[in-house]
């Protein structure tokens, strides 16, 4: 499987775009560091977790995991004193920028068609949650490659027809698993979410032999490894008495039917710059976690890319709720056109990976091949990484005021669900005029992107 990722090589037009788009999202990256779009809503908490790593060693008593300040002290070790954390956040972006040309050989399978590909990596690029889940300093800018790995190495398995190969390949499946326990604690069901594909391609039509050997190498070479190394960080948590197990805050949060059902109230969500950090909607309990999603997702509610004051400039910090920080006219303007343009995305998304995802069961039974294989993989993937964030929801405390930040926590799983949503749409032989107008669709929503943040 490997090996025929890597042969799909791209012609030189094909290159020089994916390149210029890259190119651009690191420019656009740039210039929000300068302008302290790597402070997040905690970024008090995580600068002090590593100043402390970087002193004392790893720890466990944050929120996350020690990959992002193990990372973070390496970078701040070679950086300028006064230009730390914008060092860091830039290796960030360029982690994120290496994560996403590893993605864009798997929309070469996913999207047959080059016009439809490009359209879609278009999307994932200047997603403004991308934008700032990739340059925030946060756990949350590392959790693309843990998932990559896992589902390109357990296609890459289940497509092996030596022992050898098997279980090298479940021996990366095994190392995705650890490093995502390690960079988020998200990435608690992942083990899971493979082991669920091993049961579930052991009904393959292969001969018995395959499917022992199979079972056995992922069994040995990935779910036992990642399940212990889960209980040992679990074992870490609880003696550094982590935030999480020692301050959880339980509280009245969404009703099931909110988490999965759209309300008539939803529409209010194109009103979106209206409702920063203090504004209405964080103090309701109207909105369904569909419409905060897709709230999240086209647009930065919390100002996190405004320009900033020349108060937060010189102090580098946060002020007050809002950060310092006002929208652009341009971005007020913008901002409600954008997020009703990208409601087809939205649509897309969820349905397209619904139809996929069935399309991919049933060859899975009949003749599967290499597509139906990786849409599986990516799917159950990630719906194991959502399902932590999403599953506590009714639980969570104040939920409707830091639901707009959610769509971060599940980057990943948006990634996949608008890659399968563009699968879906993307006949072998689409027709030109279909092409084309998808294209100039998403370069248009990438370019309101651009200008509302």
């Amino acid at each position: 499987m490997i090996r025929s990722l890597l042969r799909r090589a791209l012609n030189h037009y094909e290159a020089i775009v994916i390149l210029l788009i890259l190119i651009l999202s690191i420019a656009q990256a740039a210039h929000n560091i300068l302008s302290l779009g790597y402070i997040g809503q905690d970024y008090e908490q995580h600068r002090t977790v590593l100043e402390k790593t970087a002193t004392s060693g790893i720890s466990f008593t944050s929120s996350s995991p020690p990959a992002l300040y193990l990372l973070g002290a390496a970078v701040r070790a070679l950086a300028p004193q006064d230009w730390r954390m914008e060092w860091i956040s830039f290796a960030l972006v360029m982690i994120n920028s290496c994560a996403l040309l590893g993605w864009y050989q798997l929309l070469r399978v996913l999207v047959p068609s080059t016009p439809l590909r490009i359209a879609a990596f278009l999307l994932l690029v200047f997603l403004p949650v991308r934008t700032i889940h990739t340059t925030v300093f946060a756990a949350d800018a590392l959790t693309v490659i843990p998932l990559l790995l896992a589902a390109v190495m357990i296609v890459a398995q289940v497509r092996a027809r030596t022992w050898a190969a098997q279980f090298l390949y479940a021996l990366g499946v095994g190392l995705a698993c650890c490093l995502g326990l390690f960079t988020k604690y998200t990435f608690l069901l992942l083990p899971a979410g493979c082991a669920l594909l091993y049961v579930f391609w052991a009904f393959r039509p292969t001969p018995l032999r395959w499917k022992a050997i199979f079972l056995t190498t992922g069994l040995i070479g990935a779910l036992i490894p990642s399940s212990l190394f889960g209980l040992w960080i679990w074992g870490q948590m609880k003696a550094s008495n982590n935030v999480w197990i020692n301050n959880a805050q339980e509280g009245r949060g969404m009703e099931w039917r909110d988490v999965f059902l759209v309300k008539t109230k939803d529409i209010e969500i194109l009103r979106g710059p209206d409702f920063v950090c203090g504004q209405p909607m964080t103090a309701s309990t109207g909105h369904s976690y569909p419409a905060l999603l897709h709230l999240g997702t086209f647009s930065d509610v919390w100002n996190f890319f405004q320009d900033p004051s020349q108060e937060i400039l010189r102090q580098r910090t946060l002020i007050g709720n809002s950060f310092g920080r006002e929208r652009t006219p341009l971005s007020k303007t913008l901002t409600p056109l954008s997020l009703a343009l990208s409601i087809p995305i939205t649509v897309i998304a969820f349905i397209g990976s619904l139809i996929q995802m069935a399309r991919a069961t049933w060859s899975t039974f009949k003749t599967p091949t290499l597509r139906s294989d990786l849409i599986c993989a990516l799917g159950v993937l990630s719906a194991a990484y959502a399902a932590p964030s999403i599953g506590g929801l009714p639980y969570y405390w104040a939920v409707y005021i830091y639901g707009f930040w959610t769509p971060r926590l599940v980057f990943p799983s948006l990634l996949t669900a608008i890659s399968l949503g563009f699968s879906a749409i993307s006949p072998s032989t689409p027709k030109r005029w279909f092409s084309v107008s998808i294209l100039a669709y998403s370069i248009i929503l990438s370019l309101l992107y651009l200008l509302t943040l």
